[in-house]
């Protein structure tokens, strides 16, 4: 997927200003765009003038349903859109020509941002006023909705925090609470993006005449922000590193976890945060113990009844790591069986791992046949040869970092969601491009057959793993007693 804006426009009964509507979309500076109209079960000609305006035009989508309410069209709207972002426009109100083409720059100059919030134009009968919507923080949120309702934002927050709701009138100040929630990176483009047609039809107008009984109903739709036990504190993460190990009690052998805790502790020099993220058991006890460890619960969820795609799973599990940690810039995915026996920074992690060229290795399953998830590496092993890019299977068990914007725009235009892919393989093949070459293949073989352990291949020993011909009591012995120093 690339960094396509998905403009959604919900219309109930405004066949006065459709047309108009329509026509400064197609009238965008910039081709990054789809449209998804959606008619809320009007009654005028507004449908009508909907299929006229987009006849022929694969930009647009229009569709037609039961009269739900403009969140519930909205919703609609964006769940079948297939852009990355999303910019909500009333049926009543205009873009100006460059509203794409700056909204796109904006992602660009501030891909780590959650909102962007333009400068609106206000017009109608005796009004003309150019208002500047200023960010004045979270807390300024909750006593008034400064972002305008058709601001740009990513379409997998809208889905990370439950779309909009129909229970107010209010539903953009609601969607911008939840939204931004320890989460409000909000950026102000200092342009006139939005013509607003003012009208006392608007529904805005209507729900400003009972304000009093709106707010109640956001005060009652989020207890956590503005209940007796508010949590509206901003915890800044950007100078914190978060270590990711997904965890599956079931295939537990040893002590893997507490001892891969205790060796982040030890060596990793930077600020840091373990997350363990799976199943609850004893090991996990063990590990939360030490500090700065937080266990977010996320079993295995099989695709079908008795079927574990682990590539997959992970997919699921970082997501679960996303809507925990919104404000991390990426995290280190690390393994329970991978234990640090040197003092290492993130740059030692930041180091590109080994390519195996030309050759993908096969997957045996217990029970004969192919387990379904190794169809999905194959298919990343064809994706990359195609490419003529290395396939890094070596990776797939070393310390890895990812930043969050490179990765969920890998699951977005690969559809991770249901096809898992190997994320390494892609993501860094994607990431290091003038990269692969750099190494000695023949080199990294010899190393691997004349040690005992697996190795890092890369520069000094900093990791070893007990994974290799199963699980080692006798290196388990050795490791407990070397933390434990």
């Amino acid at each position: 997927m690339s960094n396509k804006i998905s403009i959604v426009i919900p219309c109930h009964n405004m066949a006065e200003y459709i047309r108009e509507t329509i026509a400064s979309v197609k009238a965008q500076t910039s081709d990054n765009w789809e449209c998804i109209i959606v008619d809320d079960g009007s009654w005028d000609k507004s449908w009508k003038f909907i299929e006229e305006a987009t006849k022929d035009d694969i930009r647009f989508a229009a569709y037609r349903t039961e009269n739900r309410g403009v969140a519930a069209a909205r919703n609609f709207g964006i769940l079948n859109a297939t852009g990355r972002y999303v910019l909500a426009l009333d049926a009543d109100d205009c873009l100006t020509p460059d509203a794409i083409a700056e909204f796109t720059q904006g992602w660009i100059d501030n891909p780590g941002a959650t909102l962007l919030v333009p400068m609106i134009e206000r017009y109608g009968p005796n009004v003309h006023q150019i208002q500047d919507r200023k960010w004045g923080g979270y807390r300024e949120l909750l006593c008034k909705c400064t972002p305008t309702n058709s601001s740009c934002f990513r379409r997998y927050d809208w889905g990370r925090v439950g779309g909009y709701r129909s229970e107010t009138m209010y539903e953009d100040w609601e969607f911008w609470i939840r939204l931004l929630y320890k989460n409000d990176y909000v950026v102000n483009i200092p342009k006139v993006l939005i013509k607003y047609r003012v009208h006392e039809d608007s529904r805005w107008h209507k729900a400003v005449l009972r304000h009093k009984e709106e707010l109640d109903i956001i005060r009652r739709l989020n207890p956590l922000v503005f209940g007796e036990k508010q949590d509206i504190s901003d915890i800044p993460r950007d100078d914190t590193v978060l270590v990711v190990i997904p965890y599956l009690s079931s295939g537990a052998q040893g002590r893997e976890l507490e001892l891969a805790v205790k060796g982040w502790k030890k060596h990793f020099k930077e600020k840091h945060e373990i997350v363990i993220v799976g199943d609850f058991d004893k090991n996990v006890e063990k590990a939360l113990v030490f500090d700065h460890v937080t266990f977010i619960e996320c079993p295995q969820i099989p695709i079908v009844p008795g079927q574990y795609r682990p590539h997959l799973d992970h997919v699921h599990k970082f997501r679960k790591v996303r809507e925990t940690f919104p404000r991390s810039k990426g995290f280190i995915y690390t393994c329970d069986d991978i234990y640090a026996v040197a003092d290492f920074t993130l740059r030692e992690v930041l180091v590109p791992k080994m390519p195996v060229r030309g050759f993908f290795f096969g997957i045996s399953h217990s029970f004969g046949g192919v387990p379904d998830w190794s169809s999905d590496k194959q298919k990343t092993g064809e994706l990359c040869f195609r490419a003529k890019l290395p396939v890094r299977n070596w990776v797939c068990h070393m310390p890895v970092y990812y930043e969050w914007e490179r990765l969920l725009d890998m699951y977005d235009r690969y559809n991770c969601d249901r096809i898992s892919y190997i994320a390494e393989n892609i993501y860094f093949n994607e990431k290091y491009p003038d990269e692969i070459d750099a190494f000695d293949e023949a080199e990294f073989h010899d190393e691997v057959k004349t040690e005992k352990l697996n190795l890092r291949p890369i520069g000094s020993v900093i990791w070893i793993s007990n994974s290799i011909g199963g699980w080692s009591k006798e290196l388990e012995e050795i490791l407990d007693k070397y933390y434990d120093e």
